[in-house]
């Protein structure tokens, strides 16, 4: 079994965008919050919730348990207006069946095995084709999971952790 941890943003990052001169550790995140709200079912009845990160200072990030997605990322532009930067899709039924992986995590490896078949320890290992006659991210990849999620509250951060368990074995 795999055990696989991710701790996908944690606004920490966007402590130093900060207007005070005091140093991050001594400013609580008054104002920053993490929440979830419902995103959706896929298509095989597993509920997926979308989290909102925010900080003092309006930086927003959006995250979704399916494929550990950074579904947005708001941020301010020069003239201080807040806008998303993160390519995305309209919906969770889009992010199954049109997503180029667009904010995912990517895995059990990223790119194609060229025949679906590799060598371990002289072992000759063959994986299921699902890319004409190559396997690619691993078959139904991380991206296609729904990963378990735990908000993180500190004094000088907010974040969520994401955790999914491959088992022995899975997709080959």
């Amino acid at each position: 079994m795999q055990r696989l941890s991710l701790v996908a943003l944690g606004l920490m990052l966007f402590a130093a965008a900060s207007v005070s001169d005091s140093p991050a550790a001594e400013r609580p995140l008054t104002n920053s919050s993490v929440e979830s709200s419902p995103f959706g079912a896929t298509q095989q009845g597993e509920s997926v919730e979308l989290y909102t990160l925010k900080n003092r200072n309006g930086f927003t990030a959006k995250v979704i348990t399916y494929g550990a997605i950074i579904e947005s990322l708001e941020v301010p532009d020069k003239a201080g207006h807040f806008t998303n930067v993160n390519a995305n899709c309209a919906s969770l039924a889009d992010y199954e069946k049109k997503s180029p992986c667009f904010g995912a995590v990517i895995g059990r490896y990223a790119n194609r095995i060229a025949h679906a078949e590799f060598v371990l320890d002289g072992q000759k290992i063959a994986l299921p084709h699902n890319a004409g006659p190559h396997h690619i991210h691993g078959g139904r990849g991380f991206h296609q999971r729904v990963w378990k999620a735990e908000p993180l509250r500190a004094a000088d951060f907010v974040g969520v952790k994401l955790t999914y368990v491959a088992r022995d074995g899975e997709e080959g």
